[in-house]
């Protein structure tokens, strides 16, 4: 039981990442995507993010450590795009060990793919608030839109 609800947990925290990628991609590049995340392609829903939250849905739980390592290596990449965009910036994937040991530590594969699932669903929900900020040149305060990031 406590397995499954790791995996519950685990595909959880993914979908708040594709909340993010979904973004990033056209509609015709969501096949590439799926097949390089390890998802099976579907053609469920009318909204790109949709369409990935029923891929997510169809992929086994057997498979969805492979898939958040890939999701994971994704995202990695998009912040490594981030951080030279930004000098000095702190690398957020140093919380990991920390999350990890709040979520009750042990050396379990699952622990440290939640812990860098949440340290990714942050800065997943960092960055939406910032678009969200700049786009309305900042007339909305930055904590508001941060709010409504977690709240989605």
């Amino acid at each position: 039981m406590g397995e499954q609800m790791d995996m519950a947990r685990l595909r959880s925290l993914i979908d708040g990442v594709l909340l993010t990628l979904y973004r990033r991609y056209t509609e015709k590049e969501l096949p590439a995507l799926c097949e390089r995340l390890g998802l099976p392609s579907s053609s469920e829903g009318n909204t790109r993010h949709e369409r990935l939250a029923a891929s997510l849905k169809a992929c086994s739980d057997d498979r969805l450590p492979d898939v958040a390592e890939a999701v994971f290596e994704q995202e990695e990449l998009a912040q490594t795009e981030r951080r030279s965009r930004s000098v000095g910036a702190e690398d957020p994937i140093l919380a990991v060990p920390e999350i990890s040991r709040r979520l009750g530590g042990g050396s379990e594969p699952a622990n440290g793919l939640c812990a860098q699932a949440v340290a990714a669903s942050a800065i997943a929900c960092l960055d939406v608030a910032t678009d969200a900020w700049t786009s309305d040149d900042g007339t909305t305060p930055l904590s508001r839109s941060w709010n409504r990031s977690w709240a989605r």
